[in-house]
Order: structure tokens, then C-alpha cells, then sequence
């Protein structure tokens, strides 16, 4: 912004770029341009790594039993599957001996 041409588009006086520059240091959102969703992501993090790093491992633990959750599922399904067709398979047998 120090350099746009229109004067209404720069900074109105040295006091306000100084803050500008402040904010910049300290990670925070600048007016010159504004943060992408990932990188205010990023300088959240950088300031509270303590918590992103909790929520990263929350989320991680939460994949994982969710994974679980499903490969769990299926083998229980493919379980009862395997019982349902030899026990079809007992009944056809009976069915034929008789």
C-alpha cells in the first residue's frame, strides 16, 4: 500500500504503517493484503501450538477409530455372512439327505 498511486488507497501517515508493520511481525492479519483461510490457519497454530497441537491429535485419534470402527464392521458383516451360508449350506444338506 506505501506505493499505490491513488492517495486514498496508502497508508494516511506513518503512524498507521508503523502499526501495519507491528501487526505483520507479530503474525497477525495485515490491510495490505488479505490472509488466505490457510495461512491464518497456519499463524493460529504458530501462536497456539499447545492447542493445534491437541487438536491435531484429536483429529488423528479420531481417524483412527473411525477406521477401526469401519474395518470392525466389516469383518463382523463378513462374519455373520460366512455363518448365514454354511448354515444355508447344513440346511441343503439336510434337505437332500432327507
Amino acid at each position: 500500500r506505501c506505493l499505490e498511486k491513488e492517495p486514498a488507497r496508502r497508508y494516511p501517515n506513518g503512524a498507521a504503517l508503523a502499526q501495519e508493520l507491528r501487526r505483520f511481525l507479530e503474525g497477525e492479519a495485515v490491510e495490505a493484503r488479505p490472509l488466505t483461510r490457510l495461512e491464518r490457519t497456519r499463524r493460529w497454530a504458530r501462536r497456539n501450538r499447545a492447542l493445534a497441537g491437541l487438536s491435531a491429535a484429536s483429529a488423528l485419534a479420531l481417524t483412527v477409530l473411525a477406521v477401526a470402527a469401519l474395518a470392525g464392521g466389516v469383518w463382523s458383516y463378513r462374519e455373520t455372512q460366512a455363518a448365514w451360508r454354511a448354515e444355508q449350506a447344513r440346511a441343503e444338506e439336510a434337505r437332500r439327505e432327507r
